[in-house]
Parts: C-alpha cells; sequence; structure tokens
C-alpha cells in the first residue's frame, strides 16, 4: 500500500496486485491511477486507532491460486 504502487503503471499487464488498506484510512489515490495491472484489487481490513491491520494469509494465498475473486 503506498507510493510504492505508483510503478505498477510499468508492470506486466499479467501482473495481479492486492492492496490492503486500514478501513479506518481508506486511501483511494491509487485505486483512481492508471495501471497496467488487468487484476487490481483493494481490500479493506478492520484497523485499531494507530491504523494497524491484520491480514490473513489464506486470503494472500487464495488471491493467488486465483480463487480469491
Amino acid at each position: 500500500h503506498g507510493s510504492a504502487l505508483a510503478n505498477s503503471m510499468f508492470c506486466n499487464p499479467d501482473c495481479r496486485i492486492l492492496e490492503f488498506c486500514a478501513d479506518n484510512r481508506v486511501d483511494r489515490s491509487f485505486l483512481r491511477k492508471h495501471k497496467k495491472a488487468k487484476d487490481y484489487r483493494q481490500v479493506l481490513r478492520p484497523a485499531d486507532e494507530a491504523f494497524n491491520i491484520t491480514i490473513p494469509m489464506d486470503e494472500i494465498e487464495a488471491f493467488l491460486s486465483g480463487a480469491g475473486g
């Protein structure tokens, strides 16, 4: 999540991007930016007051295997 995703405008179109974002500090700036990747998803996760989130590995594995649709 963040400015490093700006480099995805140069990525292979087959690249898959899964961006996690704290639900109490939603940043849709990257969502609106041009990117070559055909498969981009932004996932909002519950966060604490310091915007810390937990990312479940099974969600990443499902996305990578094509089951996270």
